[in-house]
């Protein structure tokens, strides 16, 4: 995991939720509360700063790549998707991963 910036209970508050739902990736709650929050902080800060890339600031980096899903999956009928449906899409490719592998994201 990356360093806090000092001081930031934002920050501590969504790297908490990501522990919580990469130690617990089947519980919904962790996984719609962490999307929630990241998203906000992550907002607030290209917001304050446009220029700087998210994935090169090393505090964003863990959150953003763990933010990916929602913006890669669609439903099948093209229209843009909620949280809901992205973890049953998340839920669906892990099951096909662990079918083909053996084990899981």
């Amino acid at each position: 995991m990356t360093e806090a910036p000092p001081k930031d209970p934002e920050y501590e508050y969504v790297i908490m939720l990501l522990n919580a739902k990469t130690s617990n990736p089947r519980e919904k709650k962790y996984s719609s509360d962490f999307f929630e929050a990241s998203i906000s902080y992550v907002l607030k800060h290209f917001n304050a700063n446009h220029a700087k890339h998210l994935l090169c600031t090393p505090e964003l980096t863990d959150i953003v790549i763990e933010m990916i899903p929602l913006f890669l999956i669609e439903n099948p009928d093209g229209t843009e998707v909620g949280m809901v449906n992205t973890f049953e899409y998340e839920y669906e490719y892990d099951t096909q991963l662990e079918r083909i592998s053996g084990r899981g994201i």
